[in-house]
């Protein structure tokens, strides 16, 4: 693989829901970054160029929130 990404590892309130964080980076990436991709988990990719942002709340039940950043995954290996 060429090149690297950045992961942020974050501690959510007991109090935060899964649906809440989910909308909270949909409000405020878009319209600047185009939701790529929904998988379930819920992870969000957003992309912005070649640039991706993962948000992945696979382990909101932890009350961990992952997200992810890499400024030229989608320019990587003819991508």
């Amino acid at each position: 693989m060429i090149g690297y990404g950045t992961r942020f590892d974050l501690k959510l309130s007991g109090r935060t829901g899964v649906d809440a964080v989910a909308s909270f980076f949909r409000r405020n990436l878009q319209p600047e970054w185009l939701l790529a991709e929904e998988l379930d988990g819920p992870v969000l990719n957003f992309r912005m160029g070649q640039a991706l942002v993962s948000i992945n709340l696979e382990n909101w039940h932890e009350h961990v929130l992952e997200v992810a950043v890499d400024h030229a995954y989608y320019g990587k290996l003819g991508r």
